[in-house]
């Protein structure tokens, strides 16, 4: 038997390193696009938030006469202030100014008489670089009130501590593996299960699918290679296609999380990806991608060609990426025992807590056996599948 499967095996491989397709989901996608889908995106708004942040900023201000002091304390920590046109909502709107500020006429007046005055700020919300030059023109604001309020208390003979008896500070428990996860999640767990799916599919389809539409489907079958022999034959042919575009995949993602920027956004999130969590999502995905190779097997012997194999195989890429993005948008979700015994879902739900770092070892084994279990029940039906006649040659 070893050596039967030895030869289809080789033979098929042959067949599907000659198909550019092939080479193409081997090599480049998982190489280039899935980082440049996962963290490219991130990096890209990283670097026009940082940007902004450190751009002039400009504030057309109507109303300057009526606020010498808020003008000149804005002038000192470098704002510009400009003109304002002559309809300061139409021209955030068009976009000809990034933000605008409305200074009313009895804005000095209530200052005067310790009233609350208000000002107003005009931004786009649907503009990054108006929503941030806004949110810096709000933090001065605040800190030209707290001058003021500073100023009353002195001239009372008061501190302004005096007033703020309660000071709270936050403490955060979560590792930075964890708070890493955060947005690991939303990304690495729908494209190792996607692509588990599609790093084989060529493969898999080439080898059914393909063969009948070639016509060399009839002299492989009256080889002395049995059924099973056959079906193991190009099941690993499948794997040889799959199991290195997963860890190019995973080394890939890893590396772009290496080399972006430390807090990125700004914030504590920052981007990182231990390479030991790196390497066991990659060890999970090698059994996941054979399971799914033998159900591509099972499915692509159904096809008569080659685009009806692919019709075929779209149900089971949308099966496989409803988890994913589900998993990653729910934060605070604390699965039952039994969903890492669902296929997929327990994969899914695997990976999310191998990159936290919190994985249990109960879970982890139930999702390797029900994947497993899964693994051998397609090869099984491949092997029935691939013993009925009117399977192998339907025309209708």
């Amino acid at each position: 038997m070893g050596h039967q499967v030895r030869t289809i095996w080789a033979k098929e491989m042959l067949d599907a390193l000659r198909d550019r397709r092939t080479l193409l989901m081997m090599v480049v996608v998982p190489g280039l696009l899935f980082p440049l889908l996962t963290v490219g995106p991130h990096i890209l708004l990283g670097r026009q938030v940082a940007a902004q942040r450190q751009a002039p900023l400009n504030v057309a201000v109507d109303g300057t006469a009526y606020a010498p002091g808020l003008v000149a304390f804005l002038r000192r920590w470098g704002v510009g202030i400009l003109a304002p046109p002559q309809d300061v909502e139409a021209g955030v709107q068009e976009r000809t100014i990034a933000v605008a500020l409305v200074i009313p006429p009895d804005f000095s007046q209530k200052l005067e008489k310790e009233e609350p005055a208000s000002v107003t700020i005009i931004s786009d919300e649907s503009s990054l670089r108006s929503r941030l030059a806004a949110a810096r023109l709000g933090a001065l604001l605040t800190a030209y009130g707290q001058q003021l309020t500073s100023e009353r208390l002195a001239r009372r003979g008061i501190e302004l501590a005096a007033i703020s008896p309660l000071q709270v500070r936050q403490q955060s428990v979560a590792t930075r593996q964890q708070l890493a996860a955060v947005l690991g999640r939303l990304s690495v767990p729908i494209a190792v299960l996607f692509y588990a799916v599609l790093a084989g599919m060529y493969t898999a389809i080439d080898v059914t699918a393909g063969e009948k539409e070639r016509g060399t489907l009839e002299p492989l079958l009256g080889s002395p290679a049995s059924r099973a022999e056959i079906v193991i034959g190009k099941w690993l042919a499948v794997l040889a296609t799959t199991i290195p575009a997963l860890l190019l995949l995973m080394a890939s993602i890893w590396l772009a999380f290496r080399l972006t920027p430390k807090g990125l956004l700004g914030g504590s999130l920052a981007f990182e990806l231990s390479l030991g969590s790196a390497a066991a999502v990659a060890l999970l995905a090698i059994p996941f991608g054979a399971m799914l190779g033998a159900v591509e097997l099972v499915i692509c012997t159904f096809a008569r060609n080659f685009k009806e194999a692919q019709n075929f195989m779209t149900p089971v890429m949308l099966a496989v990426m409803v988890p994913g993005f589900a998993i990653g948008f729910l934060q605070d979700f604390t699965p039952a025992l039994w969903m890492f015994g669902v296929p997929v879902l327990g994969q899914a739900l695997t990976i999310v807590e191998l990159l936290q770092g919190t994985q249990g070892l109960m879970e982890l084994t139930l999702t390797l056996a029900s994947t497993m279990v899964g693994m051998l029940l397609a090869l099984w039906l491949a092997i029935k599948v691939f013993q009925r006649e009117q399977v192998l040659f339907r025309q209708a």
